[in-house]
């Protein structure tokens, strides 16, 4: 996740099992999620939970380093769009 922290910002919920991430970059609407779904990246976009549109929660429990290069792959690719408005 390294590679994202120039456009997301990364907080672990104490005593979970997710990450919460925040766009850095413009404030996103509810439609430039729909990236997410367009990519095959299942997440849980902040407005689910509160008024905010520019975070999203994601599950880290363990996964084998595959599925990690695949999940790194997918989020480098929406950061990609949703940097150049799509």
């Amino acid at each position: 996740m390294q590679a994202f922290k120039e456009d997301w910002q990364f907080s672990p919920i104490d005593g979970g099992l997710y990450y919460w991430l925040t766009w850095r970059q413009k404030k996103l609407t509810r439609n430039d999620w729909q990236v997410f779904l367009q990519e095959g990246l299942f997440i849980a976009p902040s407005f689910l939970f509160s008024n905010d549109t520019s975070s999203m929660r994601i599950n880290y429990t363990p996964v084998d380093k595959k599925k990690r290069m695949i999940f790194s792959q997918k989020l480098a690719s929406i950061t990609e769009k949703l940097k150049n408005g799509r």
